[in-house]
């Protein structure tokens, strides 16, 4: 902080004495100052000191609930046991195990999903039995 505040006054002592020299055409010069004034002049810089813990910003937001009925599972067809269901918009992975009591991992392997972030709505997927 001390390097900037010394740079600051050495660029001002600068400015001023570029500003107040006579210039070499003959034209009118302008007065003379004393530099070591300007230079103790532009050192008092205002500096701002942060407080030691920054205040928690207060947040305040208004959400509106508007009620849906529950999607029910739609299966399709029934296999010995395995079910298929027809993927739904909005619908993910973990929502579809969790409507069939089943676990994520089931539901790729039954489907031989790679990523099963990836399901797309149309999509028919086997729900293997419990």
């Amino acid at each position: 902080m001390r390097r900037l505040v010394y740079l600051a006054g050495i660029l001002a002592s600068m400015a001023l004495a570029g500003a107040c020299t006579s210039s070499s055409d003959g034209g009118s010069s302008a007065p003379a100052i004393d530099i070591t004034q300007a230079h103790s002049t532009a050192t008092a810089i205002p500096t701002a000191t942060l407080p030691a813990t920054m205040p928690t910003p207060i947040v305040r937001a208004t959400v509106s609930l508007t009620p849906v009925a529950p999607r029910t599972p739609t299966p399709s067809g029934q296999v010995a046991g395995q079910t298929t269901y027809v993927v739904q918009p909005g619908d993910t992975a973990y929502s579809i195990a969790e409507k069939f009591g089943i676990t994520v991992n089931a539901l790729a392997s039954a489907n031989n999903l790679e990523d099963p972030r990836l399901i797309r709505s149309g999509q028919k997927l086997v729900i293997p039995g419990r």
